[in-house]
């Protein structure tokens, strides 16, 4: 049976080499809405992320730590090292990142590091 034209390139090999075509998202959820289910599901798949917790606040110390997060001078987290970790953590072979953030952890989302939205980005990510 052929390929189906709309078909993603890898799918009918069981996804060996297979690249996503979104590469990371953020799973945002509000307590006991099952999201530690949904994110046991997707690590699971193994090619859909491994979403965590990675910037609640409580636990920034805990995964720094894991991970060995250089601090700064000031003894905080080194905010730039600890995304970089974060991403690594939460991505799988194929290159997904996946992320959870419950609606009292938006505050704490390290913003300030993010470059402007060109364009392109904003037309991207538009819904």
């Amino acid at each position: 049976m052929a390929q189906s034209q709309t078909s993603a390139p890898g799918l009918a090999r069981g996804y060996v080499g297979y690249r996503a075509a979104i590469d990371s998202y953020l799973l945002c959820a509000t307590p006991r809405s099952g999201s530690t289910l949904l994110c046991g599901l997707l690590r699971s798949t193994g090619v859909a992320g491994r979403p965590e917790s990675y910037f609640r606040r409580d636990d920034r110390d805990a995964y720094a730590d894991r991970w060995g997060v250089p601090r700064t001078a000031d003894a905080e987290v080194d905010v730039d090292a600890f995304v970089r970790a974060a991403v690594a953590a939460g991505s799988t072979p194929n290159g997904v990142f996946g992320a959870r953030i419950m609606w009292g952890t938006m505050t704490e989302l390290p913003t300030h590091q993010r470059p402007p939205p060109t364009a392109a980005r904003r037309r991207r990510w538009s819904c």
